[in-house]
């Protein structure tokens, strides 16, 4: 049995619509999170949209089902979700499996510009030790710098669809990030890069919009606010954050973009041991995309220590999307749920896992 979380699918899906001539808008314009807001205020309590419901909720159907002990599968946000209900209700997890960890005592967004500039710059390495892109781009790190230097200077424009779009610095290092969580698209990044320091937008901006449109459909951005403004906002530590980001590509945007929308969005409570530490028993398997700007391993590796019976799979051909894992990744994990142990688990398959090749 699966079940949406609330705010998800068609469990009262918390979508924000972004009209189409805004497509490159800040992530969260004033104006269209106040309008998210009152449309989705007249239908529902934002405040109850939290991780903490979610588990509720997650116990409540266990309970309804009869279920004695559950397996739990979280994926990114997912795994705060699942480790939360494994903290509150250890006697009724089986399984545990997480991938694309988030610790425990991550606070969103405080450390997302340090680890995209740790994956660009694998990128760049990889890049480099690539004969045919090193070719193509033997100043992959000047073009990316060249690139930003333009948009400092002024946005750049093109049309797309017949629509005029503008893209500024700071939805520039966003476009990045997400490029960088999916090896297809990482794999086009090198050449978007060069065109852009020498003036060409338009492969930047196709691509930047056609990433904005997918997430209008594939992210609850309401339930993302409704969850960051109660869990993490309210914990950033805002100069060590800012610090951290000085330099980078992604900047400040993110930090500044959601400190910004939570000042228009409802803000729910979460419980009084929120940010203390705990351990879990497990079983627990943990994988990893060595390449991934948003979950780095090295978050997994300290939640590891935090579970008692724990395994981490490290697949260093991956990033944060399940790109390239089908038929290996998928069938550890089965084989994992099924057994209810590390057992006689065979990982080896990771080892063949490639990026696919760098466009040029």
């Amino acid at each position: 049995m699966l079940i949406d979380q609330r705010g998800t699918g068609g469990s009262a899906p918390l979508n924000c619509r972004v009209p189409a001539n805004q497509t490159l808008a800040d992530l969260f314009d004033p104006a269209i999170i106040s309008t998210c807001r009152a449309q989705l205020s007249a239908r529902h309590r934002l405040a109850a949209f939290t991780t903490s419901a979610a588990v509720a909720d997650a116990e409540a159907v266990r309970q309804a089902f009869g279920y004695g002990r559950i397996d739990l599968y979280g994926t990114s946000y997912g795994t705060r979700v699942a480790m939360e209900y494994a903290r509150r209700y250890p006697d009724h997890v089986r399984t545990l499996t997480l991938k694309g960890v988030v610790p425990p005592w991550s606070i969103m967004p405080a450390d997302f510009a340090p680890d995209v500039q740790a994956a660009v710059a694998l990128m760049l390495r990889d890049c480099t030790t690539d004969h045919a892109c090193h070719d193509a781009f033997p100043d992959l790190a000047g073009d990316l710098a060249r690139a930003v230097a333009r948009l400092d200077e002024a946005p750049a424009t093109a049309v797309v669809d017949a629509q005029p779009l503008r893209l500024q610095r700071g939805m520039f290092g966003t476009v990045i990030r997400t490029m960088l969580q999916a090896t297809p698209l990482r794999a086009g990044l090198p050449l978007l890069l060069h065109e852009a320091a020498g003036g060409n937008w338009q492969g930047f901006i196709a691509q930047a919009a056609a990433l904005r449109r997918a997430a209008q459909n594939d992210i609850a951005t309401g339930l993302m606010l409704s969850v960051a403004c109660s869990e993490d906002v309210p914990f950033i530590d805002r100069a060590r954050a800012q610090l951290s980001a000085r330099g980078t590509v992604l900047g400040r945007y993110w930090i500044d973009q959601l400190i910004g929308g939570c000042a228009r969005w409802p803000r729910g409570s979460v419980p009084a041991d929120w940010r203390e530490p705990y351990r879990l028993a497990g079983p627990a398997l943990l994988i990893s995309g060595e390449l991934d700007p948003a979950t780095p391993p090295a978050g997994a590796e300290q939640v590891a220590r935090l579970i008692d019976q724990a395994h981490h799979v490290l697949v260093t051909g991956s990033s944060h999307s399940f790109a390239g894992m089908n038929g290996c990744v998928d069938r550890i994990m089965t084989t994992f749920v099924v057994a209810g142990s590390m057992t006689g688990l065979d990982t080896g398959c990771t080892a063949a896992i490639r990026p696919p090749a760098f466009k040029h």
